[in-house]
């Protein structure tokens, strides 16, 4: 993100900077940046430049729900994966897998990125769902 830093004085006597930058849409955006000096700047700035990596990462990165999405149906990947190797599974096993996709992981992480679930994530959402008597 390409932007200009100004320096401005109030009629208090004070001074604050303010930023200029274009956003997603194009359009010239002016905005306070509540930084009175200097060292203020700097840290407002690499905390903007982050924000727009971390937004750019999000981007890329896939949600649970979204990449479980048709797990277990008739057409899913994993069936036809399975189907694929000769191992065919009776409506019932992938009824029982659908429940347990839906009851607990999708409640769980469906709005967690994949990167974030990991073993640690799931021993936390387990302990919690052992003191709720899940």
């Amino acid at each position: 993100m390409e932007y200009s830093v100004r320096l401005r004085k109030l009629p208090s006597g004070n001074s604050i900077y303010l930023i200029d930058y274009l956003d997603e849409n194009g359009r010239r955006v002016r905005r306070s940046t509540g930084c009175r000096n200097k060292r203020e700047l700097e840290v407002f700035l690499s905390d903007l430049e982050y924000q727009q990596k971390q937004k750019e990462l999000n981007n890329r990165r896939i949600k649970f729900s979204v990449y479980s999405n048709g797990f277990f149906n008739d057409s899913g990947t994993i069936v036809s994966r399975w189907k694929n190797h000769g191992k065919v599974l009776k409506k019932k096993t992938l009824t029982g897998y659908r429940a347990i996709l839906n009851n607990y992981l999708l409640p769980w992480f469906a709005d967690s990125y994949l990167d974030e679930i990991d073993a640690k994530a799931l021993d936390v959402h387990l302990q919690v769902a052992l003191k709720k008597n899940r």
